[in-house]
């Protein structure tokens, strides 16, 4: 049997995860620029105008194509 006794030292490294994933996620949302308005809409140095969605799907044969070029590259 686990004596509960022995397992601050656990718990206390949990508590430290939590906290440090909590900081690195909240920092930047608290001091991260937030672009909200005209300039965040235009274009940037390409000035190529965008087409379409950039959330469009792709088939799964895709996927595997570029895996594979990626591992054999």
């Amino acid at each position: 049997m686990i004596d509960p006794t022995s397992l601050w030292p656990l718990a206390l490294y949990f508590a430290a995860v939590v906290a440090l994933i909590a900081i690195m996620l909240g920092v930047p949302y608290i001091l991260g620029a937030k672009h909200k308005g005209k300039q965040a809409e235009q274009l940037f140095k390409s000035r190529i105008v965008g087409v379409g969605s950039a959330r469009s799907r792709f088939h799964s044969k895709f996927y595997l194509i570029a895996m594979l070029f990626v591992i054999f590259d």
